[in-house]
């Protein structure tokens, strides 16, 4: 399987050309190769009157509109199908009119449904919502002020109106073949808080988005961290170019942003090579770094960068050291999922078996580089 590991759109932030790049983060789990095509279902809703009657009961607990979970869990199915479309490492198959068993009625999908399943849409893996649940709760507080009014102190009340809404989701990926649990995240939680103010409790409270709204925005969130946790990503990144501390580093500015990269390079060829001062070639080595890495070379952006901080290791110059290390770890390990070794398979379990549960995973620790958004295209021509 082949696939992009970066691509960059040049842009001009204030003062400073930057590029945006696309990288490919490795996802929390390696899957073993014989997945390549994977489907989503959803078991989190039963099937009949139950779940109908179910959610009436949550709303007059909760004051949940009894439709908004049903909102919910179309949301999160429709951003994690777009994570695993967006992830070079699997084909998402659609499941048509197939009916899966439900995640109210059992644990965890039985095998013969699942092969069943799988068989019937082409996969070697089903990715599973297997719960969800939102809870919104809204309170409405007065306010006392003072205003100055002809002369005179008037004391008047605004009020506050604080949504504080969550939506809990479990998930499991199923590897069909071997018949076991390849991951599972258990009650992950998303929430989200939203603060109004009225003139009356009525105009604060309306001000507030709509509960359907916020618990959609949520159960998308939760959609795509469980797309990341098993499937490679991508994300965008920024680096800043350096166009001062030295006149060949001034004069590239304008080149930069049409793109002239073969005339940049060699100006920050020739500050790098000179007697300039150490700054300003740092600067200049930085910037070729950069390029490096728009262009996929990460070793000899590494090389650069290392080169850039033994002249000047201050400021972003010595970070960004640090900021490709990490890089090229986490390019490793995307190689290695997208094309792992295959282990060797389990002892096959009986038809009546359900899967054991693997320990639930803790979570990922958040990226280094902070996700952009904006539109992407490839590496500057070189």
């Amino acid at each position: 399987m082949r696939f992009t590991a970066i691509s960059g759109l040049f842009t001009l932030l204030g003062c400073t050309p930057s590029i945006h790049l696309q990288v490919l983060e490795p996802s929390a789990i390696t899957v073993p190769p014989h997945i390549q095509q994977v489907a989503f279902v959803d078991r989190s809703m039963a099937q009949g009157v139950g779940e109908g009657v179910l959610g009436v009961v949550e709303g007059l607990v909760t004051g949940e509109n009894p439709g908004q979970d049903y909102k919910g869990r179309e949301a999160a199915a429709e951003a994690i199908a777009q994570s695993l479309q967006n992830s070079p490492r699997f084909e998402l198959v659609e499941l048509g009119t197939i009916q899966p068993d439900s995640g109210i009625l059992k644990d965890q999908i039985g095998w013969r449904a699942a092969k069943k399943t799988c068989e019937r849409a082409g996969c070697q893996g089903l990715i599973a919502l297997e719960r969800f649940d939102s809870d919104s709760h809204v309170e409405i507080t007065a306010e006392p002020y003072t205003e100055i009014e002809n002369g005179q102190e008037v004391h008047k009340k605004r009020w506050q109106a604080h949504d504080d809404t969550r939506v809990e989701t479990s998930w499991r990926f199923y590897d069909v073949e071997q018949k076991r649990v390849l991951h599972q995240l258990t009650d992950h939680t998303t929430t989200g808080t939203w603060d109004r103010t009225g003139a009356s409790e009525q105009e604060a409270r309306e001000a507030l988005p709509n509960p359907s709204n916020t618990v959609r925005g949520l159960a998308i969130q939760a959609g795509h961290h469980y797309g990341r946790l098993v499937a490679p990503t991508y994300i965008t990144v920024s680096r800043a170019f350096f166009v001062r501390g030295h006149p060949l580093l001034r004069s590239q500015k304008n080149r930069i942003k049409a793109g002239a990269w073969e005339s940049a390079e060699a100006d920050w060829r020739q500050v790098l090579q000179s007697d300039a001062k150490a700054k300003a070639r740092a600067r200049a080595a930085h910037n070729l770094a950069i390029n490096q890495e728009a262009a996929g070379n990460l070793d000899a952006a590494l090389a650069l960068a290392r080169n850039a901080a033994i002249l000047w290791p201050k400021g972003r110059i010595g970070q960004y050291v640090r900021i490709l290390e990490t890089r090229q770890q986490k390019a490793e390990d995307v190689a290695a999922q997208m094309s792992p070794a295959e282990q060797p398979a389990p002892e096959p379990e009986p038809e009546t078996e359900e899967p054991a549960p693997p320990p639930t995973e803790a979570e990922p620790p958040a990226p280094e580089e902070p996700e952009q958004t904006g539109p992407t295209m490839g590496p500057p021509p070189r």
